[in-house]
């Protein structure tokens, strides 16, 4: 309980995730809600908003999660040079530092993704007057943590691959890479067009489809309108969960490959 009290007082107070998670979040939700998106020729009503507020809520919530989840992934690397003395002089082990690790973050994606909703859907009722509130409150509640679990399970793993191989080096050059594949490998699937299984391969793309549809209600996919296609929930779902699953599991295994520092007496606390 001790360790993850620390953990997640260290995360509250991190000021990246402070400016960078909220405050730059909140800052681009202005842009798009009273500059970038519009409803188009449709009539303004509590459906129109709705799916209007789900695209915006969908887009800001990962990117929120994609900062948060670049700065516990850096403190996450400092805490690995302590590593060496927790686990050979402690009873911890990495399964259960991993696991202190999700429950924290997943209270701290919690909280980010109840402000990013809240503030989210102030503007838009201060844009159209309209109340249009979720299709499923409860269902964008538990969404908020598995989202923010499969970014930093991701970056996890990738800073875990990259210190074992490389060390500390190289950090500074992959810090961002989890965030650039899960832009590129999205919008590559929406440009391109892809229907069918192809398009749960990207569980980024599925995690913000699984967002607008607990927000919207509507299964249609908000990206293709030249083609329209309904996307299967729970397909999306299960591509969501396997790759928190998988992400986490690597994070482990890449984990006991972490030697020590080579400095004994550092401790984590």
């Amino acid at each position: 309980m001790k360790f993850l009290k620390y953990l997640l007082r260290t995360m509250v107070i991190d000021r990246r995730i402070l400016v960078w998670s909220m405050m730059f979040s909140i800052f681009f939700d202005v842009l798009t809600v009273f500059f970038l998106s519009h409803i188009g020729q449709g009539p303004v009503n509590p459906s129109s908003v709705r799916e209007i507020e789900s695209i915006d809520y969908g887009l800001i919530f990962m990117l929120s999660m994609s900062f948060a989840a670049v700065s516990i992934s850096s403190s996450f690397a400092v805490q690995s040079r302590s590593f060496g003395y927790l686990f050979r002089y402690t009873k911890a082990t990495r399964s259960w530092y991993m696991l202190n690790l999700i429950v924290a973050m997943s209270i701290l994606f919690l909280i980010l993704g109840s402000i990013i909703f809240g503030v989210n859907w102030l503007f838009n009722y201060e844009r159209y007057r309209i109340d249009a509130a979720p299709s499923s409150l409860p269902g964008i509640i538990a969404l908020a943590p598995a989202e923010g679990l499969l970014v930093s399970g991701v970056t996890l793993a990738t800073f875990s691959l990259f210190i074992t191989y490389t060390g500390y080096r190289h950090l500074n050059y992959i810090r961002f890479l989890p965030i650039y594949i899960y832009f590129a490998a999205d919008f590559s699937i929406i440009e391109a067009g892809v229907h069918g299984t192809l398009y749960y391969l990207s569980p980024f793309l599925s995690s913000t489809y699984l967002a607008i549809y607990l927000y919207s209600g509507s299964k249609k996919f908000p990206f293709n309108t030249v083609a329209p296609y309904s996307v299967d929930p729970h397909l999306a779902l299960i591509s969501l969960v396997i790759s928190i699953l998988i992400s986490y599991a690597a994070s482990i295994i890449f984990m006991k490959r972490i030697r020590s520092s080579g400095s004994d007496d550092e401790r984590l606390f």
